[in-house]
């Protein structure tokens, strides 16, 4: 992936997701997110109330069918860029490094690690 600066207009939050290797949880304001590895699920939380639940896996299934048998090192920056327009949030997810399988039985995407930022602001 290129490294590029990365436009941060319009959003209030930066939540820094890399390294992370388990449960982490990050607050800002009135705004939480919190990521479980295993679940690849991120939840996030204003005031405490639950405003926004997805699951990475479904990103990272668009990259795996757009360059499967591809190069993965060489995967542009915009394609690893993810907007989410909510009607409690807006995110944008930026995902540099992951690893995980594919079940072939089940055609469900394990992933074992993730590095990825997250920027946010409440509507």
């Amino acid at each position: 992936m290129n490294n590029e600066a990365v436009d941060i207009k319009g959003y209030d939050y930066l939540f820094d997701f890399r390294n992370n290797y388990q449960k982490k949880s990050m607050k800002a304001g009135n705004l939480e997110i919190q990521y479980t590895n295993q679940e690849a699920e991120i939840k996030v939380f204003n005031s405490g109330l639950e405003i926004y639940k997805g699951q990475l896996s479904e990103f990272i299934r668009q990259l795996y069918e757009k360059h499967q048998g591809g190069d993965y090192n060489e995967v542009d920056q915009k394609e690893m860029t993810f907007t989410i327009q909510d009607a409690a949030v807006d995110m944008k997810i930026i995902i540099y490094n992951a690893y995980g399988r594919m079940e072939d039985a089940t055609d469900k995407i394990t992933i074992d690690g993730i590095d990825f930022i997250i920027m946010a602001k409440v509507k």
